[in-house]
């Protein structure tokens, strides 16, 4: 049987054992996975080869000048599984070697080592594609330098890539990579079987999912949208929560939540959560939330995990009109302007009201995350 190799040294955790399972069915696949992102999953097996990152790991726990200096030894130690992962790769001699992450510096050593010494078919997953040079018209100054950084190498391995994956149909494919083949894989296993949402008349829960951070969603358009829905409606306070499905780390959005008054219409959490408790919340949800910035690259050249996190469990959510705006999304998917999202918030808050018409709803939600399933079965590598 032909043998493939999946890499993933970063933090992509999310879909890398359907891509394992998706592999299985095709080749003798061994998984090559990092020790801080195989934290998130405990994923083990007799084809799983763990890779000690302590430093990694340490890393991720520290601040300021000590998390700066462990990013200097991380580099390091990355130079140096980068070593031992091209000794694995002349001994197990893979008919391809699938990299799940390429869009760091970190991995730029392996990358090389791989194109100079690897005569076997290349696969890869696009995480962030302006990083391969589609929408460069878009750039800021740090893309700009890091698409520099990447251009060769890229273009080097452009000629060798058999096929990639793309985790959403509406990401814009980079021009080196026009001719390839690639499939669409979503980035959150479906897990529609496991998981059963149960109709609460007099609630509503709102939800914001993934890193809770300003830099990534637009908090301050939801929260100033959220006051002014329960300050023309204050009958709602006591129905309409807004969840934030993440570990707050800034103090701002605290700041943020106490100048809109909304401590007790808020649902947070200062803790990590663990993957099932993450999922009997998701469950509660009733409308997902994901407030990017106009300028940013999700729903261009990268996708929401929030996108993600609703499609696994067919969840309806409400998406900005310019993510993704020239695309076409079915009805489950409630598009709203950033000037109007009270208005949109309102209209959802009706349609929760009606069992009716929220879970023919839901099922449309249901119907379109079956249908992303069932492509990604037909997958065939």
């Amino acid at each position: 049987m032909k043998k493939a190799i999946i890499i993933e040294l970063l933090y992509h955790h999310d879909f890398i054992e359907q891509l394992f399972n998706i592999y299985k069915n095709y080749y003798e696949t061994h998984l090559y996975i990092g020790e801080f992102v195989n934290s998130y999953i405990d994923i083990s097996g007799k084809n799983i080869h763990l890779i000690p990152q302590p430093i990694r790991v340490q890393k991720f726990k520290l601040k300021g000048i000590k998390h700066l200096l462990f990013q200097i030894l991380d580099f390091f130690e990355f130079l140096k599984n980068s070593i031992k992962l091209i000794i694995y790769v002349k001994k197990e001699k893979p008919d391809i070697i699938h990299f799940n992450t390429l869009e760091n510096p970190f991995m730029l050593p392996l990358l090389n080592l791989i194109l100079f010494t690897y005569k076997g078919k290349i696969a890869v997953t696009l995480q962030e594609t302006q990083l391969w040079g589609a929408n460069k018209n878009k750039f800021n100054l740090y893309d700009h330098l890091l698409y520099q950084i990447y251009k060769i190498p890229f273009r080097l391995l452009s000629k060798k890539i058999s096929y990639f994956l793309i985790l959403g149909e509406y990401i814009k494919i980079p021009k080196i990579l026009k001719k390839k083949t690639y499939f669409v894989l979503n980035n959150r296993q479906i897990e529609l079987q496991n998981y059963n949402y149960k109709y609460i008349a007099d609630r509503v829960i709102f939800t914001i999912t993934g890193r809770i951070e300003t830099k990534l969603k637009n908090y301050q358009l939801v929260f100033k949208a959220f006051n002014n829905l329960l300050t023309d409606n204050p009958q709602l306070k006591k129905s309409v929560k807004l969840m934030l499905l993440g570990r707050v780390k800034e103090r701002v959005i605290y700041d943020m939540i106490k100048q809109y008054n909304l401590t007790e219409s808020t649902i947070l959490f200062n803790e990590f959560i663990d993957d099932k408790t993450f999922k009997d919340l998701l469950m509660k949800t009733d409308f997902i939330i994901i407030p990017t910035y106009r300028d940013s690259p999700y729903g261009s050249t990268k996708i929401s995990g929030s996108f993600g996190d609703a499609v696994s469990f067919g969840i309806p959510f409400l998406l900005p009109n310019y993510y993704a705006e020239s695309f076409t999304f079915p009805e489950n998917i409630i598009r709203f302007h950033e000037k109007s999202l009270e208005k949109t918030l309102i209209d959802c808050i009706k349609i929760k009201f009606n069992e009716n018409e929220y879970m023919e709803l839901r099922r449309k939600a249901i119907d379109y995350s079956k249908a992303i399933n069932e492509k990604m079965k037909k997958i065939r590598l």
